[in-house]
């Protein structure tokens, strides 16, 4: 009796360890996808500071590019 307790025991363990390993990495990987996008959309005070800071920093490297020319 004890060996067929422990043959089920094992199993069960090598089963119920697996499916949790399993739903843990989908989890994990479902915390990590949901960390690299944007908490909410962007106000447009915020659009229009972002797309103004853009343009400035590229004007700056095309001035910077034609002074070193």
């Amino acid at each position: 009796m004890t060996g067929e307790l422990g043959g089920w025991l094992w199993f069960t363990i090598d089963v119920i360890m697996v499916l949790v390993l399993g739903a843990m990495m989908i989890y994990g990987t479902m915390q990590w996808r949901q960390r690299r996008r944007p908490k909410g959309p962007m106000s447009e005070e915020e659009a229009r500071r972002t797309i103004a800071e853009d343009r400035a920093a590229i004007k700056k490297a095309y001035d910077e590019r034609d002074e070193a020319a």
